[in-house]
């Protein structure tokens, strides 16, 4: 097994744009008046050795006398290191603010940024004591005039006296609680006539310098509480390494981030327009692209980028393989509280590793270039290799690994076919050969499953059945065979999720075979959904395929079939409760494979068979590459590979050697 470990690659730096940070090591304190034991000690510490707060002397704080104007307005200044020197002449309008008074030069600079406002007799009343409502106004009007969207930090509900809120500090007291800056009294309550105390200032001007830290080195892409929203940008026709990115997939990413903010963020498939805000998914931009290139099916990377244009958060993924790993990334340490906030200079690159298990996995490669899925039979010694296409190659040797002659074609293509010719499965039943393979009919854009024959494994296959046989009216593929105990012989196949106006698509459904083969001779049941699998991806779980059954010595029965988990193609394996077709189907907890199994490829369409020298074997083709044109330069296209497995515990399990 190719082992692969979390590679983490972080280029994080954040600016304290106009902050004062906050010492992590509070201050030694010289106040007789300030007890260690106090609520309030950690924050006044922390606020006094950050050079925002000072002592009414050099032993006494004060800590419950009532706050003037004209500190709130110098413990700002300080918080905004501000030189003030020059602003002296911004007070001379007011009667009250002295020559020479201590608070003069604070008083001019407040009032020149708007925190400060004066009175209509002409005073600005430096002395007066600020009550909860005022210092939330002020401190409003300074975040306001900085532009910074503080971090939601919401540690109560609404105040509980909200209602008789004057409109002046109304929107302010709110974005208090919100940013968890000013908190209600233990009935929830603001009490804004309330005076405040230095305590208290201190301990908001603790949590505001931690707030405009994260402010000053944050982008806010969605939020909650702010009407903020950005737009996201995908392109549903970008490929990397043949993979479209699905819609279902944009879907699945506004309805996370809808989970986690409370808010919507506005899809726009149109890759050329700008927002100032947008969220990337992989996409034909540029900055996109560039994000995408050499990036493998097992890694993604998210990047901010800021420019005249705006701020864009890109994400580009492998595949679609890793963009669930994104994805989940990204919500885990960037949103909080309703918010998606990212840091402004993020350049963020993983590597996924397995998550299922833990161990060394034998794989044999057949050496077959491209050929997906695949399905062996094995005849008198001989193994013959069927896949989609409708060729077969052979193998004489009694090794897996080859070499496999061919590929020869063996179908005769019938009067109606039209396009698509799927998964051709072969059984020998009644002394003659049985293929059960889907394809697109003349005057239809629905595949559908029909049966033909022969009297050798070599071919040529004829049409045996009277055309299509599943419903005509919805998507139905991966034809597989089964005679049951009673002999009675069984179609097996999967209803598609791109059926039109289908209650039950991603199902394996079956339905009974007359003797003959010739037609169905009950009503299509569905046998299990794949949406009830504890494993696949929920952004793509109506996509089901290649369904198999298998006998187990013990008389089990189980299925294996394909399908999307968070990293790609894989199979799972559902267990029947009684042993019968018609049973209760119970999902296993994780797929038998998968690329986060392995860590070496994706694939699925898998079946299982005992080779000639009588061990068990599934088989599936790896990579999910769909067309032999993308074959990479180490010659490697979607390749039929084996996997040694072996019955236990009502089930299959891999058998290393």
């Amino acid at each position: 097994m190719k082992k692969v470990s979390l590679i983490v690659i972080p280029l994080i730096a954040a600016a304290l744009l106009f902050a004062v940070a906050v010492s992590s090591e509070p201050a030694r304190l010289p106040f007789s008046d300030v007890p260690e034991d106090a609520w309030f000690y950690e924050t006044v510490s922390e606020a006094y050795g950050a050079g925002l707060v000072k002592g009414k002397s050099e032993t006494v704080f004060a800590p419950r006398d009532n706050v003037t104007r004209a500190e709130v307005a110098a413990m700002l200044s300080r918080l905004d290191r501000a030189d003030v020197t020059e602003y002296g002449k911004n007070a001379e309008g007011f009667s009250d603010v002295r020559d020479g008074s201590w608070y003069r030069e604070y008083v001019g600079w407040a009032t020149s940024v708007g925190i400060l406002k004066g009175y209509p007799d002409g005073t600005a009343r430096p002395g007066a004591e600020v009550t909860r409502a005022e210092l939330s106004a002020m401190i409003g009007r300074y975040v306001d005039g900085k532009g910074a969207a503080l971090p939601a930090d919401p540690q109560t509900g609404p105040f509980s006296d909200a209602s008789s809120f004057g409109d002046w500090f109304a929107g302010a007291a709110e974005d208090m609680r919100i940013s968890g800056l000013i908190k209600g009294y233990e009935n929830g309550a603001m009490r804004p006539s309330a005076p405040a105390t230095r305590a208290e200032v201190a301990t908001v001007f603790v949590r505001l310098s931690r707030s405009i830290e994260v402010a000053g080195s944050t982008i806010l892409f969605a939020s909650e509480y702010k009407n903020t929203r950005a737009i996201l940008i995908f392109d549903p026709d970008y490929e990397i390494t043949g993979h479209k990115r699905y819609e279902a997939y944009v879907e699945d990413f506004i309805g996370v981030i809808k989970d986690g903010t409370g808010y919507d963020i506005f899809p726009h498939g149109d890759a050329l327009l700008r927002r100032k805000k947008e969220i990337v998914l992989a996409c034909n931009r540029p900055e996109s692209v560039e994000l995408c290139e050499g990036i493998g099916d097992m890694e993604f990377r998210i990047r901010v980028i800021s420019d005249e244009k705006g701020e864009s958060l890109v994400l580009g993924y492998g595949n679609y393989f890793s963009y669930r790993n994104a994805v989940d990334y990204l919500v885990s340490n960037f949103m909080k509280n309703g918010e998606l906030r990212v840091p402004k200079e993020f350049d963020y690159s993983a590597t996924v590793p397995p998550v299922y298990a833990d161990g060394d996995y034998t794989l044999i490669e057949s050496g077959i270039r491209q050929l997906r899925d695949p399905f062996v039979l094995v005849e008198d010694g001989v193994s013959y290799m069927y896949g989609t296409g409708w060729i077969m190659y052979k193998n004489t040797t009694g090794d897996l690994s080859g070499p496999w002659d061919g590929p020869y074609p063996v179908v005769e293509y019938p009067a109606d076919f039209k396009t698509d010719y799927w998964a051709p499965e072969v059984y020998k039943y009644n002394g003659r050969y049985w293929m059960f393979t889907s394809y697109m009919p003349a005057g239809s854009e629905l595949d559908g499953v029909a049966i033909f024959s022969s009297d050798s494994p070599d071919g040529p296959f004829r049409l045996w059945s009277e055309g299509l046989i599943t419903p005509r009216d919805k998507d139905c593929i991966d034809a597989s065979f089964y005679v049951d105990k009673n002999g009675d012989p069984w179609l097996v196949f999967c209803l598609e999720y791109t059926s039109p106006e289908a209650d039950d698509t991603g199902s394996i459904c079956a339905a009974r075979l007359s003797g003959d083969l010739k037609e169905l001779i009950t009503e299509p049941v569905t046998l299990f959904s794949v949406l009830g699998s504890p494993w696949s991806n929920p952004a793509r779980q109506g996509l089901c395929e290649g369904p198999y059954l298998w006998r187990l010595e013990d008389g089990g029965l189980i299925a294996v079939w394909s399908g999307l988990d968070g990293c790609g193609y894989a199979v799972g394996v559902a267990r029947s409760d009684n042993g019968e077709i018609t049973g209760n189907w119970i999902h296993e907890e994780f797929p038998i494979y998968s690329l986060t199994l392995t860590g070496i490829y994706d694939g699925g369409h898998g079946m299982i068979f005992r080779a000639a020298d009588g061990e068990l074997y599934l088989t599936v083709h790896a990579p999910n590459i769909w067309d032999a044109s993308m074959i990479g330069p180490d010659g490697r296209g979607a390749m039929p590979i084996f996997i040694r497995l072996r019955e236990e515990g009502g089930s299959v399990v891999w058998d290393n050697p």
